[in-house]
């Protein structure tokens, strides 16, 4: 991290996430530190300036490096030696401007203008999402794969599209590994009963953690229920971190599953996802993660990570409600028993039997939520036009803010 020091304020943006998690430091324009020469530098592991907390490095697509630094407080950071010379300042943005283009915070609510703070829950939507939607039920207004007029061929060719948007934001080319689903609860069952209630027998062992959501708690209890699979919990320290050694201490020869966030719906703890998926690995266990709350707030590349299942849905991440995606490993993907049967992944009818279309189609029996895909489309579009390192920065402001006023 030291050797950021070369690197003047003017082209060194910060933002800085909430205690406990990471620092972003985003070096726009790529081009003034190499790629190859910021990971001979860095590397991805201890900082010297820091001891004890990790360093990692991002490449985004449209350019910028982050280097993600876990910290614990803020002034630890400040005091360190590898910031001294650098200002805490961070970038800004017209936050009427962005304001301006959700039309929920034109209202007035108790006579007062409208402070929405329950975007964990699910986001408020942009005009260009709400376009997107209008699009698809006003124009567009088709069924996918199933006729060839005109509004179905646009229909057919937007929703796939979508699916290769979403391939795209998740890192990965393979646009058939991913599954569209009614969002990140119905993902994570799909994997829990098509593919590891199969599997798993009496005595293997399932690894979750204290901070998950229920959707991706629940479906691994009715699995161990169903095959006398047993669950192995990870804690979580009174400060709300979750180190990668909690996880890799509790998996034996045994573990069939290790199902974590990639960050805490509650506490906004980002989960070491990598380290714990390469551990995984080594003893032939599957990494299913829960990416609700990551999507919105951290790059999510499904090759640094990884693991062999990642879930999100679309209405965290300002897109509509009721779509969602699964993105998994294509052998893995493979094993997965269909839950549903009907519609989009029949390929043929008997009396006595029925034959399956290949992935993904195999895995979205119905009629799927067509505006809802090219909705999903749309608002992956809009967020990958944000600033994203003043956005967490005014984050960080907002909790600064928040955090002192509740002290």
């Amino acid at each position: 991290m030291h050797h950021l020091e070369r690197v003047t304020f003017g082209e060194l943006r910060l933002a800085v996430g909430r205690a406990g998690h990471d620092l972003a430091v985003s070096l726009h324009g790529h081009q003034l530190v190499p790629e190859a020469e910021l990971a001979e530098e860095l590397g991805d592991g201890a900082c010297p300036d820091l001891p004890g907390f990790a360093v990692h490095h991002h490449v985004h697509e449209g350019g910028s490096i982050h280097v993600g630094l876990h910290f614990r407080a803020w002034r630890d950071l400040t005091e360190a030696p590898c910031m001294k010379g650098m200002s805490p300042a961070a970038p800004r943005h017209d936050v009427a401007a962005l304001r301006a283009q959700f039309p929920a915070l034109a209202q007035t609510v108790h006579g007062k203008r409208l402070a929405y703070l329950d975007s964990a829950a699910t986001a408020l939507k942009p005009r260009a999402v709400l376009a997107a939607l209008e699009r698809a039920y006003g124009l567009d207004m088709a069924n996918v794969h199933r006729a060839v007029h005109e509004l179905a061929r646009r229909a057919t060719e937007g929703y796939e599209a979508a699916r290769s948007r979403v391939a795209r934001f998740l890192g990965v080319a393979d646009a058939k590994a991913v599954v569209f689903t009614r969002g990140t609860t119905e993902a994570l069952n799909l994997v829990a009963q098509g593919w590891a209630r199969p599997r798993l027998r009496e005595g293997d062992e399932i690894l979750l953690g204290e901070l998950e959501h229920h959707s991706n708690l629940v479906p691994w209890q009715m699995v161990a229920e169903a095959t006398g699979a047993r669950l192995v919990w990870v804690p979580v320290s009174a400060d709300g971190v979750v180190a990668a050694e909690d996880y890799l201490s509790r998996l034996t020869k045994r573990t069939r599953v290790v199902a974590m966030a990639h960050v805490s719906n509650v506490l906004g703890t980002v989960l070491p996802v990598a380290e714990v998926a390469r551990g995984a690995r080594a003893v032939r266990a599957l990494t299913v993660v829960d990416g609700a709350q990551a999507v919105p707030h951290v790059p999510v590349d499904m090759t640094a990570l990884g693991c062999d299942f990642y879930a999100f849905g679309a209405h965290k991440l300002y897109g509509p409600t009721g779509i969602g995606a699964l993105w998994g490993r294509r052998e893995r993907l493979e094993e997965v028993v269909p839950q549903q049967g009907g519609g989009e992944m029949i390929l043929s009818v008997e009396r006595e039997a029925s034959r399956f279309k290949d992935l993904p189609h195999r895995l979205e029996a119905g009629t799927p939520h067509i505006a809802g895909a090219l909705g999903l489309h749309a608002a992956l579009d809009w967020y990958a036009e944000l600033d994203h390192a003043a956005l967490h920065a005014h984050e960080a402001r907002l909790l600064a803010r928040a955090t002192e006023g509740v002290e």
